[in-house]
C-alpha cells in the first residue's frame, strides 16, 4: 500500500519548483536541515 503512494508523492515533489533544489540542499546540509528548508521553499511556493 505505502510503496503504491511512493511514486505518486515523489512526482509531486519532483514536479514542484521547489522539489529539485530541495533534495540537493537536503543533501548539501544534511536531512534535517534541508528539510526544513525544503519545507520553508514549498510554503512559498504555495503561497505565491
Amino acid at each position: 500500500m505505502l510503496l503504491d503512494l511512493l511514486p505518486a508523492s515523489l512526482g509531486i515533489i519532483a514536479a514542484s519548483s521547489a522539489g529539485i533544489s530541495g533534495l540537493i540542499i537536503i543533501s548539501l546540509t544534511g536531512w534535517k536541515e534541508g528539510l526544513k528548508t525544503l519545507f520553508t521553499l514549498l510554503l512559498n511556493d504555495l503561497t505565491y
